[in-house]
C-alpha cells in the first residue's frame, strides 16, 4: 500500500488529501487492461492509499477560522473565495462534499465598494460609464492614463518588477499609490514597492497581458489562450466533463461563502477524511526532521508532540511527502546534508517574508449601522489611517447565521444588529504586534466611528468585540519570487524527488488558489504512480 504524508492541515493539506483520495479511487476503478496475446493484465498494482496528515496545532483548517457567537458568524480569516478562474475547482470540491445547499452568495448590493481617501469614503465606479461620467476624486486622471497605456513600450528587459514600478510605468504613480495600494492591502497587506507583480494575483494577469500583447488594455480585449479560459466558460467542457448547474450558477457570484462561515468547508473536509480507515490525522504534532537515507523502507519522518517536548513519534515507510507548511518551517526539517544548503538558502532568505494582521470583529446592536450597502472599504497606506480596511459583513452576507447557537436567542434581535470586521497591521504597520486586544478593539471602534461619520452620542458601543493578531499569516511574494520557486523546485527534484511543496508560501494566498494547486498536484502524483 503506497503511503503519503501531508505536512500541514490547513486548506491546502486537507484539500490535497481529498483530491489524492479521489484521483486514486478513479484510477483503480477505471481498469486499464493490457491484452497480450491470450493474457489480460490488470495494470493497477494497488487498491488502497494510506495518507497521514500532520498538523502542528490542536485543530485543522489553518487560517480558515470562524467564530460562532450568539448566532453571529465572525470570520477570523478569509470570509469567502472568488468562484471564477481557479475558484471553479473550489465549487467542484464543495459539490463533491455535498455542501451545495450550505453555500451562500453575497447580496447584490455588496458589489458596491469604497475607498477611504483624503478623509472621505469614496465609492468606486460600478460601471465603465461611471468611470467616464462620475469618477470619484481617487480616480481623477485614471481615464487619461488608461487611454495612453496601449501606446507605452513593453518591458523587454526585466523578468519581474514591483507592483508599484509596474503600475507607475503602465499607468501612473497616483493610481499605484491609491487604488492599487488599497487593493493590495486588502489581499496581501503588503508593500507594493516590494511585492512582485508577476507573482501577486490578480495583478499577475496584467503582467501577462503586457508580456503577451505589449499592453494591458489590448490584452483585456484579446481572447485568452490560458488553461483557465476553459474553466471560466460555463459552456465548455473540461477534464471533469461539463460544469454542473450548481457550478455554472455560483461562478457568476463575486464571492462565495457558507451559511455557517468558511470553516464549515474545512470542518467537513476533516470529518470526511477522518472517516476513511486509511487516513490518519495527527494534531498537536509537528514534523521536525526528514530522514531520506537510501533503503527499502522509504522515508522516515520524525514528529514532536506539541504538548510534551520529550514525546516523539516516528512515521516509517513513507513513499512521498507533500509539504504545505510555511517556507521557514520547511527549511528547518530538510535533511542535514549539504545537498540541501541551496534550498534552505532560498527558503530562509528569499521566501521568509510574512506579515502580521490583527482582525477585530465588532457586532453593534443597531441595524443598518453603515447607512449604505456595500462590501466595505479599503484604505491606501498614504492616508496613514492605521488600518487596512473594513468589511461590512452584515451587508455582504445578511443571511449568514449559525442556527445551532441561535436556538436560545431572539431572531428579531439578531436581525437588528450589524457586523463589521476591521483589519489592522500589515507591512506598513508592523507595530501592531505591540498592541493588546483591548487596544486593537479601541482602534477599530475609533476608525469605524470616524470613517462612517457615526454619532457617538447615538451609536451604541459594540455588544460583541473579538480581537486577535494573526502572526505571520500572509506570505509576501517579493520581486523575483517566481524564479526563486522554480529554482527551489529544481533543487529538491534533484536531491529529494520524494518531496513536493505547495501552499501559500509559494503559489497564492487565496483559498481558490490553494485548492486548485492541491488538485493539480494530487492528479499529477497519482498519474505517475
Amino acid at each position: 500500500m503506497p503511503h503519503v504524508t501531508i505536512l500541514g492541515g490547513g486548506i491546502s493539506g486537507l484539500s490535497l488529501a481529498w483530491f489524492l483520495r479521489q484521483a486514486h479511487k478513479l484510477k483503480i476503478s477505471s481498469k486499464k487492461i493490457i491484452q497480450n496475446e491470450q493474457q489480460i493484465v490488470n495494470n493497477n498494482k494497488s487498491t488502497s492509499l494510506k495518507i497521514s496528515i500532520i498538523e502542528s496545532t490542536n485543530r485543522t483548517g489553518g487560517w480558515v477560522r470562524t467564530e460562532r457567537i450568539g448566532g453571529h458568524i465572525l470570520e477570523r480569516g478569509p470570509r469567502g473565495f472568488r468562484p471564477k478562474g481557479n475558484g471553479i475547482e473550489t465549487l467542484k470540491l464543495i459539490e463533491s462534499l455535498g455542501l451545495q445547499g450550505a453555500t451562500i452568495a453575497p447580496s447584490t448590493t455588496s458589489n458596491n465598494r469604497f475607498v477611504y481617501h483624503e478623509n472621505q469614503l469614496q465609492p468606486l465606479p460600478s460601471s465603465l460609464k461611471d468611470i467616464f461620467l462620475n469618477p470619484p476624486p481617487v480616480m481623477e486622471g485614471v481615464v487619461a492614463t488608461v487611454i495612453k497605456e496601449p501606446f507605452k513600450p513593453k518591458n523587454i528587459e526585466l523578468k519581474d518588477e514591483s507592483i508599484y514600478d509596474f503600475i507607475s510605468r503602465r499607468f501612473s504613480k497616483k493610481m499605484a499609490t491609491t487604488l492599487i495600494d488599497a487593493m493590495i492591502s486588502g489581499i496581501y497587506s503588503g508593500d507594493i514597492k516590494k511585492l512582485s507583480v508577476r507573482s501577486c494575483s490578480p495583478l499577475n494577469k496584467l503582467w501577462e497581458y503586457e508580456q503577451s500583447h505589449g499592453s494591458i488594455v489590448k490584452g483585456m480585449f484579446m481572447p485568452s489562450s490560458s488553461a483557465t479560459t476553459t474553466t471560466n466558460n460555463s459552456n465548455n467542457d473540461d477534464d471533469d466533463g461539463p460544469l454542473s448547474t450548481f457550478v455554472q450558477k455560483m461562478q457568476k457570484a463575486p464571492q462565495v461563502s457558507f451559511i455557517k462561515g468558511m470553516e464549515h468547508l474545512t470542518e467537513t473536509l476533516t470529518k470526511k477524511l477522518a472517516s476513511n480507515a486509511d487516513t490518519i490525522i495527527y494534531t498537536d504534532y509537528e514534523c521536525v526532521q526528514i530522514i531520506n537515507e537510501s533503503n527499502d523502507e522509504g522515508i522516515e519522518i520524525h514528529l514532536q508532540d506539541a504538548n510534551d517536548e520529550k514525546e516523539m513519534k516516528i512515521i516509517n515507510n513513507v513513499d512521498h511527502i507533500f509539504s504545505t507548511i510555511p517556507a521557514n518551517k520547511l527549511s528547518n526539517i530538510l535533511p542535514s546534508s549539504s545537498l540541501f544548503d541551496y534550498a534552505k538558502e532560498l527558503l530562509l532568505n528569499k521566501m521568509k517574508y510574512n506579515v502580521n494582521v490583527a482582525v477585530v470583529n465588532l457586532v453593534y446592536n443597531k441595524s443598518n449601522l453603515v447607512g449604505k450597502d456595500g462590501f466595505g472599504y479599503l484604505v491606501p497606506s498614504m492616508d496613514k489611517e492605521g488600518i487596512l480596511g473594513v468589511a461590512w459583513d452584515s451587508s455582504i452576507f445578511p443571511a449568514q447565521i449559525d442556527a445551532k447557537t441561535m436556538q436560545d436567542h431572539d431572531l428579531h434581535r439578531f436581525n437588528n444588529t450589524s457586523r463589521v470586521t476591521v483589519m489592522i497591521g500589515g507591512a506598513k504597520n508592523p507595530n501592531v504586534v505591540t498592541k493588546s486586544n483591548e487596544e486593537l478593539i479601541q482602534i477599530a471602534i475609533e476608525k469605524v466611528t470616524k470613517h462612517l461619520n457615526l454619532d457617538k452620542n447615538v451609536t451604541p458601543d459594540p455588544e460583541l468585540k473579538v480581537a486577535g493578531i494573526m502572526y505571520d499569516c500572509i506570505p509576501q511574494y517579493y520581486v523575483g519570487h517566481y524564479d526563486h520557486v522554480e529554482k527551489l523546485k529544481a533543487n529538491l527534484q534533484e536531491h529529494l524527488p520524494e518531496l513536493t511543496f505547495i501552499g501559500t508560501s509559494f503559489y497564492g494566498v487565496g483559498i481558490a488558489d490553494c485548492i486548485a494547486n492541491a488538485k493539480m498536484t494530487a492528479e499529477e502524483y497519482v498519474n505517475k504512480m
